[in-house]
């Protein structure tokens, strides 16, 4: 059963906190800006962090945690 509306990650868009874990993910693994424009493009669909969606920060955190990245609210 479900209570209320549903949420549409395609359609949210990121909080100030989650903009700031993309910034410390990308100064914590050194990209470049380039390499983290093409990062954002790719994975999130957009060319800057506060353009992103739910479901657009999500894909780019999982691809940053690929490349090394730990988050400390999974440590």
């Amino acid at each position: 059963m479900s209570y209320g509306r549903a949420v549409d990650k395609r359609k949210m868009s990121v909080t100030g906190s989650q903009l700031a874990l993309i910034h410390v993910a990308k100064k914590e693994l050194g990209l470049q800006e380039e390499d983290y424009r093409s990062i954002l493009d790719l994975y999130g669909g957009v060319s800057s962090a506060k353009h992103l969606t739910l479901e657009g920060f999500e894909r780019v955190m999982e691809h940053l945690e690929r490349l090394g990245f730990i988050s400390s609210n999974s440590k």
